[in-house]
């Protein structure tokens, strides 16, 4: 599209706004798009440019000030946030004007780009700069954003009718109509969504309710927080990766009677008892096969018994006192 004064071609000319606003936030990217013929000189026929708004804090821009070499391009994306603003309006009271009022239908706002060429004198600097002209960002010199900043910073604004320089105006657009296929719509959680064809606002889908997990503790009415379960897999039911996934996920120790898999995560267990049981279910699944495992689960559990230290200590002492009667 034309614009930008012979220097720098906009991909658009207008911002657009689908209506009506959600909690989306709405990216326009523009591709600006260098006119000037590209020398054997890099520091010539360099452009700048700056990104301005009448209304304050309303729009995103990034980058909002760069260097555009001849004969190439840059990407600008202007931003509108609702949440932003609504979380502005809440905190000032909706009693301030400008950027805290949300916009409308009726809203006519405009975002101006100042473009000048910069001249040779100011470029020939950065020309011993590796990486500079080449865009290289992991060089450790100043970086395009930087020096335009600079150069802005003691230029000053575009004022009408200057030579090689113009303020371009891009209309905000809110609405359903002319809407291009560009336009980006992205969700506040970081999904991308296309816009819809026919010029329609793009439907946000609502993310679906977080499932509870596996093994994640409850909490009931009363306050308590109920310990963590899953589903029992059937004996004569195939293992498959699914299980092992829910085993995994689940903190539960498992009695080897009630659950075919047989296993006990390491370092979960809270007494003996249930460290032998883990112990001799992990032999299970290696020695014994299918048809016996449950038998030999039974006999592990009276086996592998283990006596607390406390009994032991007791039978001991009651076993000396009866040699002492006798």
């Amino acid at each position: 599209m034309k614009g930008g004064g012979g220097i720098v071609c906009f991909s658009q000319e207008c911002l657009y706004f689908p209506s009506p606003l959600t909690d989306a936030s709405i990216e326009n990217i523009i591709e600006l798009s260098s006119l000037l013929v590209r020398t054997e000189d890099p520091c010539e026929n360099v452009v700048a440019f700056k990104v301005l708004s009448a209304v304050r804090n309303r729009y995103g821009v990034q980058p909002s000030v760069g260097l555009i070499f001849a004969g190439e391009c840059v990407r600008v994306k202007f931003m509108l946030d609702i949440r932003r603003l609504r979380r502005l309006a809440a905190r000032r009271g909706g009693v301030e004007e400008g950027a805290v009022e949300l916009p409308d239908a009726g809203t006519r706002d405009e975002v101006f780009v100042d473009i000048c060429v910069v001249p040779r004198e100011v470029m020939a600097p950065y020309e011993s700069v590796s990486g500079f002209f080449g865009g290289d960002c992991s060089s450790k010199g100043p970086s395009g954003p930087d020096v335009a900043a600079a150069f802005w910073k003691q230029r000053g604004r575009v004022q009408a009718r200057e030579r090689n320089a113009v303020r371009c105006a891009l209309r905000c657009i809110y609405g359903e109509l002319g809407v291009p296929d560009s336009l980006v719509m992205k969700r506040s959680h970081g999904k991308v969504e296309g816009l819809v064809e026919g010029c329609e606002t793009a439907a946000v889908e609502k993310a679906p309710a977080a499932q509870p997990q596996l093994g994640s503790a409850v909490r009931n009415a009363g306050g308590e927080v109920s310990p963590p379960s899953t589903a029992l897999r059937s004996r004569h039911s195939p293992k498959g990766a699914g299980d092992q996934t829910a085993a995994s996920a689940s903190p539960l120790v498992y009695s080897p009677v009630n659950c075919a898999s047989g296993t006990v995560p390491s370092g979960r267990c809270s007494n003996g008892y249930e460290a032998a049981v883990g112990e001799a279910s992990r032999m299970t699944n290696v020695i014994a096969p299918d048809s016996g495992r449950e038998m030999y689960s039974l006999l592990s559990v009276f086996l592998l018994y283990k006596v607390p230290f406390p009994v032991c200590c007791i039978l001991l002492f009651l076993s000396f006192l009866c040699g002492i009667i006798e």
